[in-house]
């Protein structure tokens, strides 16, 4: 623990007493760890922040699992790089430490925004969706419905809204990597929206490219669905961000675009491509677009900077049109 404690003054990074802060009720887990709401005593004044506890129970060796304080340390050191720097990217305070017998936990504590719930959630939210009875469903001529046990809906979210989460989004991630991180697991799961930018979080698995546009890494970084091919073998690079991106541009199109879960590459990229298909009907330009941003053979996809140029041109036409 010590040579942990040292690495993480080496990074500059806060620590704080157990006793400086309260965690408050569970939200979720992360990439590693749990994820809680909380308050942060400062000098007096209480800060409401989010909480991640990492425990050395989750890890096979425990307290002996170089794993255990070297997830920590990776994602502290990206997260400051961007720390105090960046309006998206979720910001770290600093980190505590507490030892119960032989289990040992970290506390990463981190900014708490507005956003009620990640993007997936704020897509699920009911307001979006239209109950419809089978009927209207089998009627429908719309390309966004969806059917689960029974129940029938379609997603309405206006399309100007739609393009301007997805906007959003492309900020954050284009912000992200001008301090030279790739994600490596962007998905809605990944984002909050604010109500007027998307945040960033979860850097577990993002990677430092230095001046580097290409370098190798751990293979199978992400999550099945989101995740580029070439990351199964360890490939990083910007465009496997892009990847990931254009899949998030169909599912915030779609509201949901995935039939079963399934860890098969080939049968999610099959789901993409079917919903790249439907959305040539609904938006042929933005269809342009994602079509080359989830394109197998990440030299064709473009930069994250020129996908916001290419949504710059169709935000404008948008507007035009109406």
């Amino acid at each position: 623990m010590n040579s942990f404690h040292q690495r993480m003054l080496d990074l500059s990074f806060p620590f704080y007493n157990r006793k400086d802060f309260t965690i408050q009720h569970r939200l979720g887990s992360g990439y590693i760890g749990e994820v809680f709401s909380g308050v942060l005593d400062i000098y007096g004044d209480e800060i409401d922040c989010v909480i991640k506890k990492v425990s050395s129970n989750d890890y096979h060796k425990g307290v002996k699992d170089r794993e255990f304080y070297d997830d920590v340390i990776k994602e502290v050191d990206i997260g400051c790089r961007f720390m105090s720097k960046s309006d998206h990217q979720i910001q770290f305070y600093g980190y505590s430490t507490h030892k119960k017998g032989l289990t040992h936990s970290i506390y990463l504590l981190m900014e708490k925004t507005t956003a009620k719930g990640d993007f997936q959630e704020y897509i699920y939210d009911d307001s979006f969706w239209l109950s419809l009875s089978e009927m209207e469903y089998n009627k429908s001529s719309s390309n966004t419905l969806l059917s689960h046990e029974g129940s029938y809906m379609d997603y309405i979210q206006p399309n100007k809204d739609k393009l301007n989460l997805i906007y959003q989004m492309c900020l954050a991630v284009q912000d992200l990597h001008s301090f030279h991180i790739v994600h490596c697991d962007l998905k809605p799961n990944n984002m909050l929206y604010t109500g007027s930018k998307v945040k960033l979080i979860d850097f577990n698995a993002s990677q430092y490219m230095k001046h580097e546009t290409v370098i190798s890494g751990p293979v199978e970084m992400g999550t099945p669905g989101y995740m580029a091919l070439e990351l199964y073998e360890g490939i990083i690079s910007y465009q496997a961000d892009t990847y990931s991106v254009g899949v998030s541009m169909l599912e915030i199109w779609f509201g949901d675009i995935w039939p079963r879960k399934s860890d098969d590459y080939n049968e999610n990229h099959g789901y993409v491509k079917d919903y790249l298909s439907l959305l040539d009907k609904d938006h042929p330009e933005l269809h342009k677009l994602v079509k080359v941003c989830v394109s197998t053979d990440y030299k064709k996809r473009p930069l994250i900077k020129e996908v916001l140029s290419n949504l710059d041109r169709i935000l404008e036409s948008q507007e035009i049109v109406e």
